[in-house]
C-alpha cells in the first residue's frame, strides 16, 4: 500500500497557518484549542488545489471556533464543486491529523486506506471520523475527513472564514473567492430547508 495521500483540506485546514498546528501542534489563528501536533512533523511534500464533486456546509457548533465549522455531504454530487488544497503527507500524518480533528491527542489512529479503496470510506469514531476517498492524484489516493452524520447548519465564526479566506486566496483570485464563499453560506442557509 501507498506511502503517501494527498489529504484534500476543504475548510480551516486549507490555511497552511492553520494546517501547520495539526502538523508541527500549537494554536491556530482565531481558536481557543491548543493541538498537539503529529508523531512526524515533517512538512507537505507537494501542494496543489482540488475541486471536489461534493457539497460543502457549515454545521454543528465548535467551542474552540465559536461557531459552526465546514463538513463535506460524504455523497458525491457531480454539479457540486467545493474548493480544496490538497497537500501530500504520510499515512502515519493523516492518521494524526484524522485523530486530532476528531478531538483525540492519542495519536495512533489506524485509518484503513483499504476499506476508502474498496468502499469508498472508512468510518471511525468522532466528528470528523468519516474518510473519504476523493479518487487519486498522480498515483496516490486522495483523502479527507467529514462527518457521516448531518450536522445542523450554523454560521461560522468571522475567524474560521478569514483561515479559509487565507488558505483558498493563495490559490483563487478575489473575484473567484468571495462569490464562492458567499455561495457557502447561501448552501448552508438551504441545507435540511
Amino acid at each position: 500500500m501507498t506511502a503517501h495521500v494527498w489529504y484534500a483540506a476543504y475548510g480551516s485546514n486549507c490555511d497552511d497557518d492553520r494546517f501547520a498546528c495539526y502538523l508541527r501542534g500549537g494554536r491556530p489563528r482565531g481558536s481557543t484549542r491548543d493541538h498537539v501536533g503529529c508523531r512526524d512533523t515533517t512538512a507537505p511534500t507537494a501542494t496543489t488545489v482540488l475541486d471536489l464533486p461534493h457539497a460543502l456546509y457549515f454545521g454543528g457548533w465548535s467551542p474552540y471556533w465559536r461557531g459552526a465549522v465546514a463538513f463535506l455531504d460524504p455523497m458525491p454530487d457531480p454539479d457540486v464543486r467545493t474548493f480544496a488544497v490538497a497537500r501530500r503527507i504520510t499515512v502515519e500524518q493523516f492518521a494524526d491529523v484524522v485523530a486530532q480533528e476528531c478531538g483525540d491527542d492519542e495519536l495512533g489512529r489506524v485509518v484503513s486506506l483499504e476499506a476508502v479503496a474498496s468502499h469508498g470510506r472508512h468510518d471511525l469514531e468522532g466528528h470528523y471520523g468519516t474518510v473519504l476517498g476523493l479518487g487519486q492524484h498522480e498515483g496516490e489516493p486522495v483523502v479527507t475527513c467529514t462527518s457521516a452524520v448531518a450536522r445542523e447548519v450554523g454560521d461560522p465564526a468571522p475567524a474560521y472564514l478569514d483561515t479559509i479566506r487565507r488558505g483558498l486566496g493563495r490559490f483563487h483570485a478575489p473575484d473567484v473567492l468571495d462569490p464562492y464563499l458567499a455561495g457557502l453560506s447561501r448552501v448552508s442557509q438551504t441545507v435540511g430547508a
